[in-house]
C-alpha cells in the first residue's frame, strides 16, 4: 500500500473479475489491432451543432483479459472514430433530451451485425448492419438511468451469445438533464466468452476458453481502486454477460439506489432503498450504488460464485499469482 500523509486513512477495493483459459490455439485468422481496456471514464462521440455525434465500428481485435499471463485470444470488439477497439464497448453517456446520432458500421467479414438497445430507454427494434456497411440511428435520450447496448454476429440471443462476439457490449447512462455528470461515480460492465473446442479440427485449430471480465480485465488484473475513509463511493454496474452474478462487498454494506435492464430502470423510493452485502445481477441487469467506507483497509468487490472470478482448474505455477479472492493477496 502507498505511503499517505499522516492522518490521511486509505481504503483500497478491489474489483474482482475471473479468468479461465486451457491451452489451445485461440486465434482463427489475423485481427490487426489491439484491444484497449475502456474504464468507462470518457463518454464516447463529439457533440455537433448540439447533437452527440457517435460511431460504433464493429471489427476484430486481439484481446489479453490477463495481461498476457496467457493467449491472445481473437474476439469482436466496437471501436470509436479513432479505430481503436475497445472492451467493453465505447460509453454512451449523454444528458435527458441530447439528441443522438450513431454511425453502426460492421467491419466483421462475411457476418451481419444486429444491434440491440441503443435507443436506450426508448427502445425500439434492434438495428441490422450487413458485413461492410453502416447505419445510422438518430434518436432523444429519454428517461435518466443505467441501460445497455449489445450486438451478434452469430443471431444469437443475448442468452445464448457466448462467442467471439460476446464483448460487442458496452454501457448507457442517460444523465438528468441540467445535472452535471458525476465525475466520481465508476462505471463498470462485466462481460463473458464462451468458446467450446471444435474436434473437427485440427489441435492447433481448436478453442477451449471460458472467460468473465470486468471492464475489459479479469482477475486479477482488475483495476484497484482506492478511496479515504468517510468518502462515498457510488458505482454503475452493467451486467453484459450470459451468467447472473451475486455481486458481493467485502467490509462494508451498500446502497442499491436503482435496479434497471436494457430499455428500463427502476429508482428506490428514499425510504425503500436496500442495505445489502450481496446483490443479484441477473443478465442484462444494471445496477447504481453507493456505500460509504468505514475503516481503512483492502476489500473486495465480486461475485460470490467462486468459479466466476478464481480460475479453474489453476494456471500453471508461473501464471498463477492470486487467483484466490481473499484481499491480502492482492498486489499494489
Amino acid at each position: 500500500m502507498s505511503t499517505q500523509p499522516a492522518g490521511r486513512r486509505t481504503l483500497v477495493i478491489l474489483a474482482a473479475g475471473a479468468l479461465l483459459v486451457l491451452p489451445a490455439a485461440c486465434a482463427r485468422g489475423p485481427a490487426k489491432e489491439l484491444a484497449v481496456v475502456n474504464d468507462n471514464r470518457t463518454p464516447a462521440g463529439r457533440d455537433v451543432d448540439g447533437v452527440r455525434e457517435i460511431v460504433l465500428d464493429a471489427r476484430p481485435a486481439r484481446w489479453l483479459p490477463d495481461d498476457g499471463a496467457d493467449s491472445t485470444l481473437t474476439v469482436q470488439a466496437f471501436a470509436e472514430q479513432d479505430g481503436v477497439p475497445r472492451i467493453p464497448g465505447p460509453l454512451v453517456r449523454v444528458a435527458e433530451g441530447t439528441v443522438v446520432r450513431i454511425t453502426v458500421i460492421n467491419s466483421i467479414p462475411d457476418s451481419a451485425l444486429v444491434l440491440h438497445g441503443i435507443h436506450g430507454p426508448l427502445g425500439g427494434d434492434s438495428l441490422v448492419v450487413p458485413s461492410g456497411e453502416r447505419r445510422e440511428v438518430r434518436y432523444t435520450a429519454g428517461t435518466p438511468g443505467t441501460y445497455l447496448y449489445w450486438a451478434t454476429t452469430t443471431g444469437k440471443s443475448f442468452d445464448e451469445r457466448t462467442r467471439r462476439d460476446a464483448q460487442l457490449t458496452g454501457a448507457i447512462v442517460v444523465d438528468p438533464k441540467g445535472a452535471a455528470p458525476d465525475s466520481a461515480e465508476r462505471i463498470f460492465v462485466i462481460t463473458m466468452m464462451d468458446v467450446l473446442p471444435d474436434t473437427t479440427k485440427p489441435p492447433e485449430g481448436q478453442d477451449d476458453i471460458f472467460d468473465l471480465a470486468i471492464n475489459g480485465k479479469s482477475w486479477p488484473y482488475t483495476e484497484t481502486l482506492r478511496y479515504t475513509v468517510g468518502d462515498t463511493v457510488r458505482w454503475r454496474w452493467v451486467n453484459g454477460g450470459q451468467l447472473a452474478h451475486p455481486m458481493h462487498l467485502h467490509g462494508f454494506h451498500y446502497r442499491v439506489l436503482a435496479k434497471g435492464r436494457t430499455s428500463a430502470d427502476t429508482v428506490y423510493a428514499s425510504d425503500a432503498i436496500p442495505s445489502v452485502v450481496t446483490e443479484l445481477m441477473r443478465p442484462r441487469s444494471t445496477m447504481r450504488m453507493d456505500f460509504v467506507p468505514t475503516r481503512e483497509g483492502r476489500w473486495l468487490f465480486h461475485c460470490h460464485m467462486l468459479p466466476h472470478m478464481s480460475p479453474f482448474p489453476d494456471r500453471p505455477d508461473s501464471v498463477r499469482a492470486h487467483t484466490t479472492h481473499a484481499g491480502a493477496n492482492a498486489e499494489e
